[in-house]
């Protein structure tokens, strides 16, 4: 039944009685429930079994490159080092001198622009003069790390007046730390509601798309408290198998693995099925579709056919949601014991106690935007973070592996955290201004000065940038797991204040976990192109958007 059909069924109301929090322990605790239990090794649903499984399908097998393939593949390298510099050098000039007239449209005083606009041509020099240097010297380019720091030094605010944007709003992009954590904070000024379109279009009516209210509270403390926080479950489940199928990986002759594919999907899947309650479908279809959501809902510079994708895979994981919530619906209605997981608590917080009418929307919608918004974005964390991870000194890995070998949770949860803080996700967060609000009073005009944001202007938010902010991350291009941090120092990772992942701690647990399994070994990446993380095919909805590959090995212990 498409959603339309669904509309016009008769729905139960959403009131204050059925989410009011002193009647949710009795309504847990009225119907009898199964807790949820990962069986042991030999058993046909155990980790360990689907480990092998997954393995047996050799995704994470490659053939090693001929020696004539290394070689070319390093004299091309070199050759691309030895002439990055001056390459960079005429790049720059010419797109500052092109850029040059842009500057104009900048917000801050005449002063400010006219500095902008004479200076374009050197900055562009230095700015890809720069990028070129760090590739030659370190065979990458960083761009994310050398852009952060011009802006914070040079545009920490950049504006663009209403004429120049899109339907007439202003537009803001705030890249420092504070700045970034006010606007989130500041929900009275800087509302969510622009993402409540993309949400209902998709995933369905997420609280997390919704501005303060009643309707927010409620839904929250429902999503809250099915949620819960077993870690004992979310030790075994995902700790069992990250270890197994790590244990697969080093039997084979290969002794590779591909993070992603074989991995971080597998152990994302199977927590969602042992903790949420959500299988997988028949064809393997559920990731995709929630990639297609996440990716519509975290960007906005996409529609079109990303729209019409999201809106499908929206309505084909609604279907299987719905299918599901009908089940232990069917349950309750024939006293039979409901598992305790995510699924089983929030039907039973939504039902009237015989489990005979449930709202099923609600339910839907609410274990959408769960799934959908916890899952992606701790997959795409992990497998960066795991990036970074290979990448680090002999000392740094030698202390991880010794963490990861004793258990230490405390330290891989520092290295996990350091890592992420490279390359958050989302890297952006969007709000719409209700009223005019001012930025950095007091500064210096020609780093910035007062910004005054208009009512109406969409202000992008960027935790990627606020990440390598040097007032809060001294050095912030150091890979330190031993930086101290406060709540408000701390690199923003799940966004923040009232609109924070309501997840964050099972996503945090979860990577602890899976990083463990991996780093207890010797493991490095593999020599050329599968060593890197890539792409799926170009131009495909989700697979081109997301990582496809990123093969490691591992050392003989």
């Amino acid at each position: 039944m498409g959603r339309a059909g669904r509309g016009r069924q008769k729905r139960m109301t959403l009131s204050s009685e059925t989410l009011e929090p002193g009647s949710w322990a009795d309504r847990l605790s009225s119907a009898s429930s199964i807790p949820p239990s990962i069986p042991p090794p030999d058993h046909e649903r155990s980790p360990e079994i689907l480990a092998g499984r997954v393995l047996a399908k050799g995704r994470g097998i490659v053939a090693p490159e001929s020696s004539v393939g290394i070689a070319t593949g390093s004299l091309v390298r070199l050759v691309k080092r030895l002439f990055a510099v001056p390459a960079g050098m005429v790049v720059g000039i010419v797109l500052g001198t092109l850029l040059a007239p842009a500057w104009i449209l900048a917000g801050g005083g005449r002063l400010r622009k006219v500095a902008l606009v004479v200076c374009s041509p050197l900055s562009g020099l230095f700015f890809c003069t720069a990028i070129a240097w760090r590739y030659a010297a370190r065979g990458r380019v960083d761009v994310v790390a050398l852009l952060a720091k011009n802006l914070h030094q040079r545009a920490p605010i950049v504006t663009f007046p209403k004429r120049f944007t899109h339907h007439a709003m202003g537009l803001v992009v705030l890249t420092r730390h504070a700045d970034v954590r006010t606007a989130l904070e500041r929900d009275d000024v800087f509302q969510v509601d622009i993402y409540n379109d993309r949400m209902r279009a998709s995933s369905g009516a997420f609280f997390l798309g919704k501005d303060p209210g009643t309707d927010y509270d409620r839904e929250q403390r429902l999503g809250a408290t099915a949620f819960g926080r077993n870690e004992a479950l979310i030790r075994e489940c995902v700790g069992r198998l990250s270890r197994a199928l790590v244990t697969g990986a080093t039997l084979r002759s290969s002794r590779s693995l591909d993070v992603v594919s074989e991995f971080t999907h597998v152990v994302q899947l199977h927590f969602l099925k042992e903790y949420f309650g959500v299988r997988d479908t028949a064809d393997e279809r559920l990731f995709g579709w929630l990639e297609t959501m996440s990716f519509f809902i975290f960007n906005f510079w996409i529609g079109g056919p990303y729209r019409a994708a999201a809106v499908r895979a929206g309505n084909e994981a609604g279907e299987h949601l719905r299918a599901l919530v009908r089940e232990r619906v069917a349950d309750l209605a024939a006293k039979r014991p409901v598992t305790d997981d995510v699924l089983g608590r929030m039907v039973l917080l939504l039902s009237n106690g015989a489990g005979t009418a449930v709202d099923e929307d609600v339910a839907v919608r609410t274990m959408g935007g769960l799934i959908s918004g916890g899952t992606i974005p701790a997959t795409g964390t992990l497998i960066s973070v795991v990036d970074k991870l290979l990448d680090l000194p002999q000392n740094l890995r030698r202390r991880l592996k010794e963490a990861a070998i004793g258990n230490d949770d405390a330290v891989v949860k520092r290295y996990v955290r350091e890592a992420a803080r490279f390359s958050a996700y989302p890297p952006t967060l969007y709000r719409r201004a209700v009223a005019p609000f001012e930025f950095a009073a007091g500064t210096d005009d020609l780093v910035g000065g007062a910004q005054i944001v208009e009512e109406g202007a969409l202000v992008v938010t960027t935790p990627i940038f606020a990440n390598y902010d040097a007032d809060v991350f001294p050095n912030p291009e150091v890979f330190d797991p031993d930086r101290q941090a406060t709540k408000e120092t701390a690199p923003l990772l799940f966004g923040w204040a009232r609109h924070r992942c309501l997840g964050e701690h099972v996503a945090e647990l979860l990577m602890v976990e899976m990083v463990k399994s991996l780093f207890a070994r010797d493991v490095e990446r593999a020599r050329g192109a599968a060593g890197q993380i890539s792409n799926g095919t170009p131009g495909t909805i989700p697979d081109g958007d997301f990582p496809r590959r990123l093969i490691v090995r591992f050392g003989l212990e």
